[in-house]
């Protein structure tokens, strides 16, 4: 019985950006996760802009692929560092307690 593998075409393996394959705009996204924009770009020798849509594109994936459930009730936590005029809004899914 002969082995079947999957083969990408060119058009299905480019990412929006036709100069990038998805696979690299993935490397892209994973990098991100750890590191900030501006770093990835250093870092891979590529603009900031390029790498903003590279990420993009990412996390559209990551979307698709695990769709985020609508919050019913939305908790708004306002904390201000020390008596400084640095402040964070964090909104959070008050039923299911995530931020």
């Amino acid at each position: 019985m002969q082995e079947v593998r999957y083969c990408e075409t060119r058009e299905t393996a480019l990412a929006k950006n036709p100069f990038y394959t998805k696979r690299f705009a993935h490397y892209v996204g994973r990098k991100c996760r750890a590191m900030t924009v501006k770093d990835v770009a250093k870092e891979l020798k590529l603009d900031w802009h390029t790498v903003k849509a590279l990420e993009k594109e990412y996390l559209q994936e990551q979307l698709r692929r695990n769709p985020v459930a609508a919050p019913r009730a939305i908790g708004i936590d306002e904390i201000s560092q020390r008596r400084v005029l640095i402040c964070f809004t964090i909104p959070w899914d008050r039923r299911r307690a995530r931020r």
